[in-house]
């Protein structure tokens, strides 16, 4: 189902703890494209789509065309993620009992999917650092903003009116933890920093009760890893984590479009989420992947041997259990591979081994979820932490590319046996360890050293290269300029004028079809009034 669908009976006023009727909230989304990685995002905290290209309704900004979930480059048509939410849970003290409770934005597989967190009376605020302006053409400079492009917004988990929000299959009818989540998102357009998403997350306990051990994550809910409105692209998918900059993902197994064996590599790259906080303010850093399908028999996620040998998060127990855990499982490809589970325990804790009798097919792909998660928030009391009434904490998370962990030039050799040899992390890593400095987002209060955004011109390297017929170009620029791309053979003879006009700051994909020229090398130049920036294309036909 539509995560637009499930939205449309869900608007909602925010009354706190109210069980009357409520007006209609403003549910909005919006896509932030001013870097090279294209990701929707709601004002009730969740990011993507539960479909590949699903419409976008609630988008003001452009309310006709359909919204990528995670397209990396920007206008490649390339995704890289389905839904992803924020979940919270923590301890509620009732006497001589402590009960888990955990307010989700989706559940993954609930008709109609439960979402817990409303959105104020307010959408999106859209801020910058430069003199420019927001899809509705106002100007959103502000000496607020840190980066060159914001968008923030205001959700709660304080409803508990069953018309909007939905009576847990297991739990019954929901139980707020009382909270006011204000989140902010940042991005830049200089490249170097313009393949990650900052998260910012203020989480205020504004409820009647003190909450014990909070911890908060991400659910990835789905995972479409394909081309743009493709639906079987779900089913061969690798969940990872890489541990040193402690990055949850999940990938394509092989980079191919699943329907045409061996093909060519069409989705590459790989997007992650790491946890940018220091690492070594927090008691626990999970990462918990899992297949389980309704109506399917199997349920199956790596496990310690001392803990639960299966266990799906489908009440608040279990989810609690997911976000406060610990593990950090191994990667979802060596599932296969019981002596390297054995001789790769996490600490002193060993992997139960699987005995799945899918086990290889798990391996090699399939549909996967993962929770990705920190804590305990809160002040510290005896062995645990709590959060008291008015008290609020922050805390960083951001989405990370990584380009070409496909490598075309070594590719897996089928869909059947993956190698995890061939998966090249490095650029993945490269843009987690950035994302903790202050080198693109000053998030550590200290102010960035970066390029001047005002001088940045760039033509980034096409895709694909070789190429043919028709090409992709990105384009970023500093400022409002005229803007020239042309397109030049090795003789110095204009080709092709591929653009030609006035161009708003920001980042701008392109397309350049070639389709009438011969195979060639081809010199592409981008010029504007006082910059110029050149690439290298190569058709073959």
């Amino acid at each position: 189902m539509s995560v637009r669908n499930i939205l449309k009976t869900g608007l909602a006023a925010l009354f706190l703890f109210s069980t009357a009727w409520a007006q209609p909230v403003p549910v909005e989304a919006r896509v932030d494209s001013w870097n090279d990685m294209w990701i929707s995002q709601y004002n009730w905290g969740g990011f993507g789509n539960y479909q590949p290209q699903d419409d976008d309704p609630y988008d003001p900004c452009d309310p006709n065309e359909s919204s990528p979930s995670c397209e990396l480059p920007g206008g490649s048509g390339q995704e890289y993620m389905g839904l992803a939410t924020l979940w919270i849970g923590a301890l509620i003290d009732s006497g001589s009992v402590c009960t888990p409770r955990v307010s989700i934005g989706t559940d993954g597989w609930s008709s109609p999917s439960l979402n817990e967190f409303w959105p104020g009376n307010s959408g999106f605020i859209e801020r910058s650092i430069r003199d420019t302006v927001g899809c509705f053409g106002q100007n959103i400079r502000s000496d607020e903003a840190i980066a060159d492009h914001e968008f923030e917004c205001t959700f709660y988990d304080t409803l508990r009116d069953p018309s909007w929000v939905f009576n847990d299959p297991l739990d019954g009818p929901h139980r707020p933890l009382g909270l006011k989540i204000t989140r902010t998102t940042y991005s830049m357009m200089v490249p170097g920093c313009n393949r990650i998403l900052w998260i910012r997350y203020h989480v205020e306990n504004i409820g009647p009760n003190p909450l014990r051990d909070v911890y908060v994550g991400h659910f990835m809910a789905d995972s479409y890893v394909g081309l743009e409105g493709s639906f079987t692209d779900a089913a061969d998918e690798i969940a990872g984590f890489e541990p040193n900059e402690k990055v949850a993902y999940i990938c394509d197994n092989d980079g191919r479009d699943p329907d045409v064996v061996p093909g060519d590599i069409v989705c590459p790259h790989v997007v992650g989420m790491t946890l940018v906080s220091p690492l070594e303010t927090y008691q626990k850093i999970s990462f918990n992947w899992f297949m389980f399908n309704i109506g399917q028999p199997v349920l199956w996620g790596p496990t310690w041997e001392s803990s639960p040998a299966s266990i799906a998060p489908i009440d608040d127990a279990a989810r609690y259990w997911f976000l406060s855990n610990g593990e950090q499982d191994y990667d979802q490809v060596r599932m296969n591979d019981p002596a390297w589970i054995a001789a790769h325990p996490q600490g002193e804790h060993t992997w139960r081994i699987p005995n799945d009798p899918l086990t290889a097919d798990i391996a090699n792909g399939y549909q996967i979820r993962y929770v990705h998660s920190v804590g305990p928030f809160g002040s510290l009391s005896g062995n645990h932490t709590i959060l008291s009434v008015g008290e609020s904490f922050e805390v960083w998370f951001a989405f990370v590319g990584g380009m070409y962990l496909h490598d075309p030039s070594h590719p897996q050799p089928g869909n059947t046996t993956i190698d995890p040899a061939l998966f090249d992390l490095s650029l993945l890593q490269d843009n987690a360890r950035i994302a903790k400095t202050s080198l693109c987002v000053p998030w550590l209060g200290v102010q960035p050293t970066r390029p001047s955004v005002a001088n940045v011109f760039t033509l980034e390297p096409v895709w694909p290269n070789p190429f043919n017929a028709v090409v992709n170009l990105r384009l970023t620029i500093g400022k409002r300029s005229p803007v020239a791309i042309t397109a030049f053979d090795l003789t110095g003879r204009e080709v092709s004028r591929i653009k030609s006009g006035i161009l708003e700051a920001g980042s701008h994909a392109l397309r350049w079809d070639a389709s009438e020229l011969p195979s060639g090398t081809y010199i592409l130049k981008a010029q504007s009034e006082t910059e110029v920036s050149v690439r290298k294309a190569v058709l073959l036909k």
